[in-house]
């Protein structure tokens, strides 16, 4: 531990430096207070003080009645929910949120750190109830790497956050701190004493030698302390709603099992070079393409390909599955699996159950000219009610109208068409109203995003699709994280082998002192 001395003499020039910055300041008092006096308007600066201190204490009361309201919007502004999350995510978000509002603001105290430790326990153990309700034992149904990343991701914030906002982060050592509380507890509470007293002995002799200027002081010092104290409760009350909001993000992205891998190994596993990885996990987002048997999906995919990959007809393909990675410069990469129509043999339906558990994006690719879509429905309503079952979200679903151009007045085709109502053409009024029946006729959500494309002769509108995967592209890879940690937690025969393999070894090396 280093000694007073050395410390003195580590610091010598940053401590010489706040002493003539502050020298001069600190001159003028003693000759201010005495010029002061001897003109006799010591009275004129203690009422002074006194008038600001009653200007302080209205703006006190002003900021007492908003305090709550400000406190909570600024707290939640500074700690948002994270983008992404699911609705089950975003339910427990809620009862964060609800934490972080009923938390009082944390006083400085001997047990502060008793007090914090409770606080984050409660909104941990609210997270954990949220997940596990009715289970005694909520807070430990965690597994113990996910502990340990938990742990190593908040020391990481902890380090960015010293680096950044505290002064010397990186030069003081906990021996220092050590020594400094070291010398706190010896001396501290004379410190306090004399620094009273001090105080007390001054209060006295201006009370003796002004009276009136001395009340008037002490009145502005009480309404100064009031207001120090306003400003000081809503600092605290939003470091306190910011340290729930901050641990109940920590718990959800626990419970939800967000965990179970480390970024590295994400980036592994979605590039496919890690041990015994999927082949089916591809670090661009996978795409789905469904609908009906001549809906247009082999069309579309040529369209977004720029050349043939698919054949294309009315007669539905026997090619099954064809999976296709796409990578175009100043565009998202792609892996686009193109499934066998639906509502035909079987077989679309039950590719797009097994492709669904590894998709992050399904394009619904539906015709605007057949409005025949129940067997669109059913298969939509059948994956929403599989998800729901598993407890797993269902990849975002962005509805595809193809063959446009077949609406009516069919021979009026003069693209571009304004679908955002602008545009009075029949034709453009005939696309937006297909779009929206569309919508409705697949159960998707009032104002969901999609995209009437026309792949015959010159394609139409294929940019904008591309934009609206590119604005989806962020959702997507957020599925495509949950997909990867849940493949992770669930249980793997291989895996474990791979672990008594390994440990036998270890333990073999261990006893025998070989390394091989």
């Amino acid at each position: 531990m280093l000694s007073s001395p050395s410390l003195l003499r580590r610091y010598r020039r940053e401590l010489l430096l706040l002493v003539l910055a502050a020298l001069p300041f600190v001159l003028l008092l003693p000759p201010g207070l005495l010029w002061l006096y001897q003109q006799g308007w010591t009275w004129v600066w203690a009422l002074t003080g006194a008038v600001c201190g009653a200007a302080a204490f209205m703006v006190r009361r002003s900021i007492l009645r908003r305090a709550a309201e400000e406190i909570a919007a600024q707290a939640a502004q500074a700690s948002p929910a994270s983008i992404g999350w699911g609705p089950k995510e975003q339910a427990a978000w809620a009862v964060v949120e609800a934490q972080a509002l009923a938390a009082a603001p944390l006083q400085p105290s001997k047990d502060l750190w008793t007090d914090v430790l409770a606080l984050l326990r409660g909104t941990v153990d609210a997270v954990a109830a949220h997940y596990h309700p009715g289970d005694a034992q909520a807070r430990y149904r965690l597994t113990l790497p996910e502990l340990l990343l938990l742990t190593e991701r908040v020391a990481q914030d902890l380090r960015r956050a010293g680096l950044r906002y505290i002064p010397l982060a990186q030069h003081v050592r906990v021996s220092d701190l050590l020594m400094v509380k070291d010398l706190y507890d010896a001396h501290g509470g004379t410190v306090k004493t004399l620094w009273t007293m001090g105080k007390t002995g001054g209060r006295v002799v201006s009370a003796v030698s002004n009276p009136g200027a001395a009340l008037l002081r002490e009145v502005g010092g009480i309404l100064m302390d009031k207001a120090g104290d306003a400003v000081s409760l809503r600092l605290q009350g939003q470091l306190t709603q910011m340290l729930v909001r901050e641990a109940g993000r920590a718990a959800i992205d626990l419970y939800a099992g967000r965990l179970r891998l480390s970024d590295e190994e994400i980036r592994l596993l979605a590039a496919g070079e890690a041990a015994g990885a999927a082949t089916d996990l591809a670090h661009p987002v996978r795409v789905v393409l469904t609908g009906q048997v001549s809906a247009g999906k082999s069309s579309l995919l040529n369209a977004l390909a720029q050349t043939v990959q698919r054949r294309t007809g009315i007669s539905p393909s026997r090619e099954g599955v064809g999976v296709l990675r796409l990578d175009q410069p100043d565009r998202p990469q792609l892996v686009v699996a193109d499934l066998p129509g639906l509502g035909h043999d079987g077989r679309g339906e039950t590719a797009l159950e097994a492709e669904a558990a590894r998709a992050d994006l399904i394009l619904w690719v539906v015709s605007a000219n057949d409005p025949g879509r129940a067997a669109d429905r059913a298969a939509l309503d059948t994956l929403r009610a599989q998800t729901a079952a598993a407890g797993v979200p269902l990849p975002p679903v962005r509805l595809v109208l193809t063959h446009v151009d077949l609406l009516s007045p069919r021979r009026d085709w003069a693209p571009p068409y304004a679908l955002d109502g602008s545009d009075p053409r029949p034709k453009a009024q005939a696309i937006t109203q297909a779009l929206t029946a569309a919508a409705q006729d697949l159960g998707l959500p009032p104002g969901s995003a999609g995209v009437a494309v026309c792949t015959a002769g010159e394609p139409w509108n294929i940019d904008v699709l591309w934009h609206e995967i590119t604005v989806t592209q962020t959702a997507a890879r957020h599925h495509q994280l949950d997909r990867l940690n849940r493949q992770a937690g669930a249980f793997s025969p291989a895996e474990t082998v791979r672990q008594v393999t390994e440990g036998a070894k270890a333990v073999w090396r261990t006893l025998w002192g070989t390394t091989e």
